[in-house]
Protein backbone atom coordinates (compact mmCIF):
# COMPACT_ATOMS: atom_id res chain seq x y z
CA UNK A 1 0.00 0.00 0.00
CA UNK A 2 2.67 2.20 0.80
CA UNK A 3 4.47 1.46 -2.84
CA UNK A 4 1.29 2.15 -4.40
CA UNK A 5 0.92 5.67 -2.64
CA UNK A 6 4.41 6.74 -3.64
CA UNK A 7 3.31 5.69 -6.87
CA UNK A 8 0.49 7.68 -7.38
CA UNK A 9 2.57 10.47 -5.99
CA UNK A 10 4.86 10.26 -8.33
CA UNK A 11 2.71 10.13 -11.46
CA UNK A 12 0.74 13.27 -10.07
CA UNK A 13 4.29 15.08 -9.67
CA UNK A 14 5.27 14.48 -13.08
CA UNK A 15 1.85 14.92 -14.54
CA UNK A 16 1.90 18.45 -12.83
CA UNK A 17 5.30 19.02 -14.06
CA UNK A 18 4.41 18.38 -17.53
CA UNK A 19 1.40 20.48 -17.67
CA UNK A 20 3.75 23.50 -16.10
CA UNK A 21 6.31 22.46 -18.79
CA UNK A 22 3.30 22.70 -21.50
CA UNK A 23 2.54 26.74 -20.10
CA UNK A 24 6.32 27.34 -19.93
CA UNK A 25 6.81 27.86 -16.02
CA UNK A 26 10.27 26.75 -14.66
CA UNK A 27 12.26 27.13 -12.34
CA UNK A 28 16.01 27.46 -12.89
CA UNK A 29 19.03 26.37 -9.73
CA UNK A 30 20.85 29.25 -10.80
CA UNK A 31 23.73 28.53 -8.33
CA UNK A 32 24.53 25.93 -10.80
CA UNK A 33 24.49 27.92 -13.95
CA UNK A 34 27.32 30.56 -14.14
CA UNK A 35 26.07 33.85 -14.59
CA UNK A 36 22.27 33.82 -13.73
CA UNK A 37 20.72 34.52 -10.19
CA UNK A 38 17.29 35.50 -8.31
CA UNK A 39 16.44 38.86 -7.63
CA UNK A 40 14.02 39.78 -4.62
CA UNK A 41 10.86 38.64 -6.57
CA UNK A 42 12.33 35.41 -7.57
CA UNK A 43 12.98 36.52 -11.49
CA UNK A 44 15.87 35.31 -13.52
CA UNK A 45 18.50 37.99 -13.79
CA UNK A 46 21.86 38.30 -15.45
CA UNK A 47 24.87 38.47 -13.26
CA UNK A 48 27.49 40.40 -15.32
CA UNK A 49 30.41 39.26 -13.52
CA UNK A 50 29.41 35.98 -14.24
CA UNK A 51 28.49 36.28 -17.55
CA UNK A 52 31.45 37.66 -18.57
CA UNK A 53 33.43 34.28 -17.81
CA UNK A 54 30.36 32.31 -19.72
CA UNK A 55 31.48 34.56 -22.59
CA UNK A 56 34.93 34.52 -22.34
CA UNK A 57 34.43 30.80 -22.47
CA UNK A 58 32.61 30.50 -25.67
CA UNK A 59 35.00 33.14 -27.41
CA UNK A 60 37.97 31.00 -26.47
CA UNK A 61 36.14 28.01 -27.92
CA UNK A 62 35.33 29.77 -31.32
CA UNK A 63 38.91 30.81 -31.72
CA UNK A 64 39.99 27.16 -31.36
CA UNK A 65 40.85 26.51 -28.11
CA UNK A 66 40.20 23.22 -25.94
CA UNK A 67 39.17 22.45 -22.65
CA UNK A 68 42.57 22.20 -21.63
CA UNK A 69 43.84 25.93 -22.24
CA UNK A 70 40.50 27.24 -21.25
CA UNK A 71 40.47 25.35 -17.93
CA UNK A 72 44.29 26.90 -17.56
CA UNK A 73 43.11 30.04 -18.57
CA UNK A 74 40.12 30.28 -15.75
CA UNK A 75 42.32 28.93 -12.67
CA UNK A 76 45.02 31.12 -13.55
CA UNK A 77 42.70 33.91 -13.43
CA UNK A 78 41.33 33.01 -9.80
CA UNK A 79 37.70 32.63 -11.71
CA UNK A 80 35.73 30.13 -9.61
CA UNK A 81 33.17 27.56 -11.33
CA UNK A 82 29.56 27.27 -11.36
CA UNK A 83 29.93 25.72 -7.91
CA UNK A 84 32.44 27.90 -6.22
CA UNK A 85 35.51 25.99 -6.84
CA UNK A 86 39.10 27.00 -7.74
CA UNK A 87 39.41 24.35 -9.78
CA UNK A 88 37.51 23.45 -13.17
CA UNK A 89 36.76 20.71 -15.00
CA UNK A 90 36.23 19.38 -18.65
CA UNK A 91 32.64 18.60 -17.79
CA UNK A 92 32.17 22.15 -16.76
CA UNK A 93 33.26 23.61 -19.72
CA UNK A 94 31.44 21.82 -22.04
CA UNK A 95 27.97 22.02 -19.93
CA UNK A 96 28.49 25.58 -20.44
CA UNK A 97 28.89 25.00 -23.98
CA UNK A 98 26.08 23.55 -24.94
CA UNK A 99 23.61 25.05 -22.44
CA UNK A 100 20.93 26.50 -24.53
CA UNK A 101 19.25 28.46 -21.64
CA UNK A 102 22.49 31.19 -22.39
CA UNK A 103 20.60 31.87 -25.22
CA UNK A 104 17.74 33.20 -23.47
CA UNK A 105 15.34 30.31 -24.33
CA UNK A 106 15.33 27.12 -22.08
CA UNK A 107 14.36 23.25 -23.51
CA UNK A 108 12.16 21.64 -20.64
CA UNK A 109 12.66 17.73 -19.67
CA UNK A 110 15.87 16.64 -21.29
CA UNK A 111 16.01 14.37 -18.66
CA UNK A 112 13.70 12.07 -16.24
CA UNK A 113 13.33 9.39 -13.85
CA UNK A 114 12.24 6.72 -15.11
CA UNK A 115 10.60 5.09 -12.16
CA UNK A 116 9.15 6.17 -8.64
CA UNK A 117 11.71 3.91 -7.34
CA UNK A 118 14.81 5.44 -8.63
CA UNK A 119 16.91 8.60 -7.77
CA UNK A 120 18.65 9.06 -10.92
CA UNK A 121 18.06 10.69 -13.36
CA UNK A 122 18.41 9.50 -17.41
CA UNK A 123 18.53 11.63 -20.44
CA UNK A 124 15.15 11.88 -22.33
CA UNK A 125 15.76 10.43 -25.89
CA UNK A 126 12.11 10.73 -26.76
CA UNK A 127 10.25 8.76 -23.69
CA UNK A 128 8.42 12.05 -22.12
CA UNK A 129 7.91 15.26 -24.44
CA UNK A 130 10.16 18.14 -24.44
CA UNK A 131 8.96 21.64 -24.54
CA UNK A 132 11.07 25.06 -26.08
CA UNK A 133 10.26 27.75 -24.14
CA UNK A 134 11.23 31.10 -25.75
CA UNK A 135 12.76 34.19 -24.56
CA UNK A 136 11.84 32.48 -21.25
CA UNK A 137 15.22 34.99 -19.50
CA UNK A 138 17.35 36.96 -20.23
CA UNK A 139 20.26 35.93 -22.92
CA UNK A 140 23.73 36.08 -21.92
CA UNK A 141 25.17 35.27 -25.83
CA UNK A 142 23.36 35.27 -29.14
CA UNK A 143 21.60 32.30 -30.47
CA UNK A 144 24.15 32.23 -33.99
CA UNK A 145 27.59 32.50 -31.35
CA UNK A 146 25.60 29.45 -29.59
CA UNK A 147 24.76 27.57 -33.20
CA UNK A 148 28.40 28.08 -33.88
CA UNK A 149 29.86 26.76 -31.08
CA UNK A 150 27.79 23.80 -31.41
CA UNK A 151 28.73 23.33 -35.22
CA UNK A 152 32.18 23.51 -33.71
CA UNK A 153 31.60 20.67 -31.14
CA UNK A 154 29.80 18.48 -33.74
CA UNK A 155 32.92 18.99 -35.45
CA UNK A 156 35.69 18.25 -33.36
CA UNK A 157 33.64 15.31 -31.94
CA UNK A 158 34.35 13.73 -35.56
CA UNK A 159 37.55 14.42 -35.84
CA UNK A 160 38.27 12.91 -32.61
CA UNK A 161 36.71 9.45 -33.74
CA UNK A 162 38.71 9.80 -36.94
CA UNK A 163 42.21 10.63 -35.71
CA UNK A 164 44.60 9.67 -32.86
CA UNK A 165 43.85 11.14 -29.47
CA UNK A 166 47.55 12.55 -29.01
CA UNK A 167 46.65 14.46 -32.65
CA UNK A 168 43.23 16.27 -31.38
CA UNK A 169 45.50 17.00 -28.15
CA UNK A 170 47.98 18.59 -30.21
CA UNK A 171 45.66 20.54 -31.94
CA UNK A 172 43.34 22.22 -29.98
CA UNK A 173 45.18 22.04 -26.35
CA UNK A 174 48.11 23.56 -26.84
CA UNK A 175 48.97 26.09 -24.47
CA UNK A 176 51.33 28.92 -25.38
CA UNK A 177 52.51 32.55 -24.71
CA UNK A 178 50.27 33.79 -26.67
CA UNK A 179 47.13 31.98 -25.81
CA UNK A 180 43.84 33.95 -26.02
CA UNK A 181 46.04 37.09 -26.49
CA UNK A 182 46.81 37.70 -30.10
CA UNK A 183 43.53 39.93 -31.65
CA UNK A 184 43.46 39.55 -35.95
CA UNK A 185 41.55 43.38 -36.83
CA UNK A 186 40.69 41.36 -40.39
CA UNK A 187 38.79 38.71 -39.62
CA UNK A 188 37.97 39.27 -35.56
CA UNK A 189 40.18 35.51 -35.00
CA UNK A 190 43.08 34.64 -32.98
CA UNK A 191 46.71 34.07 -33.69
CA UNK A 192 48.33 30.89 -33.15
CA UNK A 193 52.25 29.95 -32.87
CA UNK A 194 53.75 28.18 -35.59
CA UNK A 195 57.28 26.61 -35.49
CA UNK A 196 58.99 26.12 -38.66
CA UNK A 197 62.36 23.27 -38.95
CA UNK A 198 61.39 21.52 -35.39
CA UNK A 199 64.31 20.14 -34.01
CA UNK A 200 66.62 22.09 -36.29
CA UNK A 201 69.21 24.95 -35.53
CA UNK A 202 67.11 26.92 -38.10
CA UNK A 203 63.89 26.36 -36.35
CA UNK A 204 61.82 29.67 -35.67
CA UNK A 205 58.72 30.82 -34.35
CA UNK A 206 55.98 32.96 -35.83
CA UNK A 207 52.26 34.22 -35.22
CA UNK A 208 49.63 33.01 -37.42
CA UNK A 209 45.76 34.12 -37.78
CA UNK A 210 43.96 31.03 -37.51
CA UNK A 211 41.91 31.77 -40.37
CA UNK A 212 44.97 30.80 -42.62
CA UNK A 213 45.38 27.46 -40.87
CA UNK A 214 44.46 25.20 -44.05
CA UNK A 215 44.84 28.01 -46.64
CA UNK A 216 45.02 31.90 -47.21
CA UNK A 217 41.54 32.89 -46.28
CA UNK A 218 42.89 36.22 -44.14
CA UNK A 219 44.48 39.62 -45.57
CA UNK A 220 46.55 39.57 -41.96
CA UNK A 221 50.66 38.58 -42.56
CA UNK A 222 52.54 36.22 -40.05
CA UNK A 223 55.33 37.87 -37.14
CA UNK A 224 58.09 36.22 -35.79
CA UNK A 225 57.84 35.82 -32.51
CA UNK A 226 60.82 37.20 -31.78
CA UNK A 227 59.51 40.29 -32.92
CA UNK A 228 56.55 40.36 -31.11
CA UNK A 229 58.01 39.36 -27.34
CA UNK A 230 60.98 42.18 -28.20
CA UNK A 231 58.29 44.47 -28.94
CA UNK A 232 56.19 43.43 -25.62
CA UNK A 233 59.29 43.60 -23.17
CA UNK A 234 60.12 47.35 -24.44
CA UNK A 235 56.24 48.18 -24.32
CA UNK A 236 56.08 46.91 -20.43
CA UNK A 237 59.00 48.69 -19.37
CA UNK A 238 57.56 52.06 -20.81
CA UNK A 239 54.81 51.38 -18.74
CA UNK A 240 57.29 50.87 -15.82
CA UNK A 241 59.18 53.98 -16.28
CA UNK A 242 55.79 56.08 -17.09
CA UNK A 243 54.26 54.11 -13.91
CA UNK A 244 52.14 57.20 -12.74
CA UNK A 245 51.16 58.61 -15.58
CA UNK A 246 50.05 55.47 -17.34
CA UNK A 247 47.69 54.92 -14.67
CA UNK A 248 46.18 58.58 -14.66
CA UNK A 249 45.65 58.44 -17.91
CA UNK A 250 43.75 55.16 -18.47
CA UNK A 251 41.88 56.39 -15.22
CA UNK A 252 40.97 58.88 -17.18
CA UNK A 253 40.12 57.21 -20.58
CA UNK A 254 37.96 54.61 -18.25
CA UNK A 255 36.05 56.99 -16.94
CA UNK A 256 35.47 58.80 -20.28
CA UNK A 257 34.00 55.41 -21.45
CA UNK A 258 30.83 56.60 -22.99
CA UNK A 259 29.16 53.07 -22.20
CA UNK A 260 30.12 53.71 -18.20
CA UNK A 261 28.87 57.31 -19.07
CA UNK A 262 25.66 56.21 -20.01
CA UNK A 263 25.15 53.68 -17.53
CA UNK A 264 25.31 55.84 -14.79
CA UNK A 265 23.02 58.31 -16.42
CA UNK A 266 20.41 55.38 -17.16
CA UNK A 267 21.22 54.81 -13.65
CA UNK A 268 20.21 58.70 -12.42
CA UNK A 269 17.32 58.36 -14.75
CA UNK A 270 15.94 55.07 -13.48
CA UNK A 271 16.25 56.48 -9.54
CA UNK A 272 14.45 59.66 -10.22
CA UNK A 273 11.59 57.65 -11.71
CA UNK A 274 11.11 55.68 -8.94
CA UNK A 275 10.97 58.44 -6.58
CA UNK A 276 8.06 59.55 -8.98
CA UNK A 277 6.54 56.59 -8.64
CA UNK A 278 7.08 56.41 -5.14
CA UNK A 279 5.60 59.64 -4.54
CA UNK A 280 2.44 58.88 -6.76
CA UNK A 281 1.98 55.72 -4.90
CA UNK A 282 2.40 57.38 -1.12
CA UNK A 283 -0.52 60.04 -2.43
CA UNK A 284 -3.26 57.38 -3.48
CA UNK A 285 -1.70 54.47 -1.63
CA UNK A 286 -5.43 54.71 0.91
CA UNK A 287 -7.60 55.34 -1.82
CA UNK A 288 -10.19 52.55 -2.38
CA UNK A 289 -12.48 53.38 -5.42
CA UNK A 290 -11.69 51.28 -8.19
CA UNK A 291 -9.95 53.57 -10.62
CA UNK A 292 -7.17 54.48 -8.16
CA UNK A 293 -6.73 50.66 -6.83
CA UNK A 294 -6.14 50.15 -11.12
CA UNK A 295 -3.84 53.00 -10.81
CA UNK A 296 -2.12 52.09 -7.90
CA UNK A 297 -2.16 48.28 -9.59
CA UNK A 298 -0.26 49.60 -12.69
CA UNK A 299 2.12 51.92 -10.15
CA UNK A 300 3.13 48.84 -8.71
CA UNK A 301 3.90 47.35 -12.27
CA UNK A 302 6.03 50.00 -13.16
CA UNK A 303 7.85 50.39 -9.91
CA UNK A 304 8.60 46.51 -10.03
CA UNK A 305 10.37 47.08 -13.64
CA UNK A 306 12.01 50.04 -12.63
CA UNK A 307 13.74 48.34 -9.30
CA UNK A 308 15.02 45.33 -11.63
CA UNK A 309 16.55 48.22 -14.18
CA UNK A 310 18.12 50.01 -11.05
CA UNK A 311 19.44 46.44 -10.01
CA UNK A 312 20.78 45.04 -13.10
CA UNK A 313 22.53 48.88 -13.57
CA UNK A 314 23.78 48.90 -10.71
CA UNK A 315 25.11 45.21 -10.57
CA UNK A 316 26.75 46.55 -13.97
CA UNK A 317 28.79 49.21 -12.60
CA UNK A 318 30.14 47.12 -9.89
CA UNK A 319 31.14 44.41 -11.90
CA UNK A 320 32.28 45.05 -15.31
CA UNK A 321 31.95 48.47 -15.29
CA UNK A 322 34.00 48.90 -12.22
CA UNK A 323 37.07 51.41 -12.81
CA UNK A 324 37.96 51.60 -9.35
CA UNK A 325 38.36 48.18 -9.20
CA UNK A 326 40.19 47.61 -11.99
CA UNK A 327 42.42 50.46 -11.32
CA UNK A 328 43.31 49.21 -8.14
CA UNK A 329 44.40 45.38 -9.81
CA UNK A 330 46.21 47.47 -12.02
CA UNK A 331 48.30 48.80 -9.53
CA UNK A 332 48.68 45.54 -7.27
CA UNK A 333 50.26 44.30 -10.80
CA UNK A 334 52.81 47.05 -11.64
CA UNK A 335 53.63 48.02 -7.66
CA UNK A 336 56.47 44.99 -7.24
CA UNK A 337 58.60 46.26 -10.35
CA UNK A 338 60.73 49.01 -10.33
CA UNK A 339 63.18 48.35 -12.86
CA UNK A 340 63.13 47.52 -16.56
CA UNK A 341 62.04 43.43 -17.24
CA UNK A 342 64.13 42.00 -19.68
CA UNK A 343 62.29 38.85 -20.19
CA UNK A 344 58.30 38.23 -20.21
CA UNK A 345 58.69 35.32 -17.84
CA UNK A 346 59.40 38.23 -15.06
CA UNK A 347 55.62 39.84 -15.73
CA UNK A 348 52.36 39.38 -16.02
CA UNK A 349 51.51 40.29 -19.02
CA UNK A 350 48.38 38.70 -19.78
CA UNK A 351 46.80 40.07 -16.91
CA UNK A 352 47.89 43.88 -17.98
CA UNK A 353 47.33 43.27 -21.53
CA UNK A 354 43.34 42.22 -22.51
CA UNK A 355 44.52 42.31 -25.92
CA UNK A 356 47.37 42.57 -28.79
CA UNK A 357 46.00 44.00 -32.00
CA UNK A 358 48.31 43.11 -35.22
CA UNK A 359 47.36 45.72 -37.28
CA UNK A 360 50.15 44.93 -39.47
CA UNK A 361 53.89 43.87 -39.31
CA UNK A 362 54.54 47.91 -39.02
CA UNK A 363 51.91 48.10 -36.34
CA UNK A 364 51.45 46.16 -32.93
CA UNK A 365 48.38 47.94 -30.40
CA UNK A 366 48.57 46.48 -27.22
CA UNK A 367 45.07 47.05 -25.94
CA UNK A 368 44.29 47.54 -22.06
CA UNK A 369 41.03 48.34 -20.25
CA UNK A 370 37.73 46.59 -19.16
CA UNK A 371 35.75 45.44 -22.89
CA UNK A 372 36.21 42.97 -24.77
CA UNK A 373 34.20 43.79 -27.99
CA UNK A 374 37.09 44.11 -30.39
CA UNK A 375 35.14 43.60 -33.34
CA UNK A 376 34.13 47.48 -34.14
CA UNK A 377 37.58 48.77 -32.33
CA UNK A 378 38.67 52.24 -33.32
CA UNK A 379 42.66 52.66 -34.34
CA UNK A 380 43.54 56.36 -33.75
CA UNK A 381 46.32 58.09 -34.84
CA UNK A 382 48.33 58.04 -32.63
CA UNK A 383 48.89 55.42 -29.18
CA UNK A 384 50.03 55.95 -26.16
CA UNK A 385 53.48 55.24 -25.06
CA UNK A 386 54.60 54.34 -28.30
CA UNK A 387 57.75 52.86 -29.40
CA UNK A 388 59.98 51.21 -32.30
CA UNK A 389 61.21 47.99 -32.69
CA UNK A 390 63.99 46.68 -35.41
CA UNK A 391 64.03 43.54 -36.94
CA UNK A 392 66.05 41.76 -40.17
CA UNK A 393 63.98 39.66 -43.06
CA UNK A 394 66.96 38.30 -44.49
CA UNK A 395 69.54 41.21 -44.42
CA UNK A 396 66.10 43.71 -45.01
CA UNK A 397 66.26 45.84 -41.63
CA UNK A 398 62.44 46.86 -41.49
CA UNK A 399 60.66 48.64 -38.55
CA UNK A 400 57.58 48.14 -36.55
CA UNK A 401 56.09 50.76 -34.08
CA UNK A 402 53.99 49.72 -31.18
CA UNK A 403 51.74 51.61 -28.44
CA UNK A 404 48.93 51.75 -25.98
CA UNK A 405 45.49 51.94 -26.56
CA UNK A 406 42.88 52.63 -24.03
CA UNK A 407 39.84 50.21 -24.28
Amino acid sequence: MAEEESRTISENVKWGNTKRFENGVFHMVTKRVLGYEHDSYGHIIINEHEASTVRKIYEMFLEGYGSTPIIKYLEDNNIKSPLGNTHWNKSAIYGILKNEKYTGNAMLQKTYRPSFKSNDKVINNGALPKFYVLNSHPAIISIDMFDEVQALRKQKSLKYHKSDKKDLKVAFSKETPYTGLIHCPHCGKSFNMKTNKIGSEFASRYLQCSSNKLQKKCISETISCHVIDQQMIQQINLIIQNKNHFVKSLTEALNSDIRIIQAKSDLNQTQAKIKAVESKLELIKNSIDEFHQTVLSQLNKDLYELKITEAMLTNKLITEMNVDAFILELKQILKPHQKPVSTLTEFPYKRLFSKIIIQSRDQIIFVVGMRNDYKNIKIPDSLYLSGVVSYNIRKTVFQSTHGILFY
